[in-house]
């Protein structure tokens, strides 16, 4: 869907893809210079139903100091899309931790990054498992 042409990054990895509650599709990768590059970002891209079409690509998630991969995209059964991806936080995933941004829009906007796990070497490759309250 996006290839060198896309102005990411010559690299793209890392896709998670999710349907939302109206129906589109919603994206998300990681893309920058090389997998390990300091320049890797978060970045998302909508299939609307209605226009049969994919948008292009937009930046979600940056850090200024470290790079990001392995991002998640999911919708909550109340409503929420939430963005999982990591930070690398040194040299190898084994320094990554996981991060969230939340859109209350339908991945319009995005909410400020939070970190979910503290401890190094955490990824995130799939969506959370939702269980029945008891």
């Amino acid at each position: 869907m996006f290839g060198p042409e896309t102005p990411t990054g010559k690299f793209k990895h890392a896709a998670s893809i999710t349907e939302l509650a109206g129906g589109d599709l919603y994206l998300v990768f990681y893309s920058g210079a090389s997998e390990y590059a300091g320049d890797t970002a978060v970045y998302g891209a909508r299939f609307r139903k209605s226009e049969s079409r994919w948008s292009e690509a937009r930046l979600i998630a940056k850090d200024p100091f470290h790079p990001l991969g392995n991002a998640v995209v999911w919708q909550a059964p109340d409503g929420p899309v939430w963005l999982f991806y990591v930070v690398r936080c040194g040299e190898g995933w084994g320094t990554s931790r996981i991060h969230a941004k939340i859109s209350e829009d339908g991945a319009g906007t995005w909410s400020d990054s939070t970190v979910l796990a503290f401890a190094e070497g955490t990824m995130v490759r799939n969506r959370p498992i939702v269980r029945e309250r008891h």
